[in-house]
């Protein structure tokens, strides 16, 4: 196994508990809250990295277009922990490597092709998301909306990643979209003459620090993992992301979610799966 799906598979389990702590302060705090919070931590943490690499940013409005992508991603997971189980959301997001693979050749170029019945896998991954959301659909709830608007854009963020590892240092990357995440917010929540930092109830201030700490930690093992392998490769990595979400659900939450999520699931995974190990022959063929 690549150094760089072991680094996507760090990733994912920090993200896995990074949204576990915002499900839980969620009660709390608004999502635009939640994330100032999430910066305030994690900048000066991805500071500590930056002895080594330059502050310079050789393609600005890539850069620019990663941190919106990556923050719109942000508020549609940080939405979707409301009101969805980890599992639920996790077998969502899974949805992610599909949307790479289809887009990195259109977007990043040939190089990017992984080949085989792409098409195909993508109708599964999309008949899982149904077989997860119908659900929801029926009793009215946009959760799982808000957890394919995520979906979405963080695969398009990821592509972004992908093409600044060409030219950018991975630190530097994680270190501008922390900033950029926590000065936007800031400024959403102040527009509305609200105090960002203001908690409620005080016993969150641990699971506050929680969600800055894994998501820089997430930030940096997945910038990493792109700066070493191809976009498909590493989006694929993230499968073990829905038994992080089941582990969390049964462990800290004590929610078994229901037949639905697992069907839909099971569907998204296969894919994934058929996708991972396409790409992996595609790579074998090309060395």
């Amino acid at each position: 196994m690549s150094r760089g799906v072991l680094l996507m598979i760090a990733a994912s389990l920090f993200f896995t508990l990074m949204v576990a702590c915002v499900k839980i302060v969620s009660a709390s705090l608004d999502t635009m809250s939640i994330i100032a919070w999430r910066g305030l931590i994690a900048v000066p943490l991805t500071m500590l990295l930056m002895r080594r690499a330059t502050w310079r940013v050789h393609r600005p409005w890539l850069m620019t277009l990663r941190c919106s992508l990556g923050l719109l991603a942000m508020v549609g997971f940080y939405s979707a922990a409301e009101g969805l189980p980890l599992t639920e959301l996790s077998f969502i997001h899974r949805l992610q490597p599909i949307l790479i693979a289809v887009a990195a050749p259109l977007i990043l170029g040939v190089q990017e092709r992984v080949g085989g019945s792409i098409w195909v896998v993508l109708a599964a991954g999309i008949l899982g998301c149904a077989v997860i959301l119908g659900p929801q659909l029926a009793i009215g709830t946009t959760f799982g909306w808000w957890a394919l608007l995520g979906t979405t854009a963080s695969a398009s963020a990821h592509l972004c990643v992908r093409a600044l590892g060409r030219s950018e240092y991975p630190v530097t990357v994680a270190f501008w979209f922390q900033v950029f995440v926590l000065v936007v917010a800031i400024g959403f929540v102040g527009a509305q003459g609200r105090n960002p930092f203001l908690i409620p109830d005080h016993s969150m201030l641990w699971f506050l620090i929680g969600i800055g700490m894994f998501s820089a930690g997430g930030q940096m093992c997945m910038t990493a993992a792109y700066k070493q392998e191809r976009a498909a490769v590493v989006g694929a990595a993230t499968y073990l992301g829905p038994v992080f979400g089941l582990l969390v659900d049964l462990l800290i939450f004590a929610v078994i979610p229901g037949w639905p999520a697992f069907v839909g699931g099971a569907i998204i995974l296969l894919a994934s799966i058929h996708l991972l190990r396409t790409t992996a022959a595609a790579s074998e063929g090309a060395a």
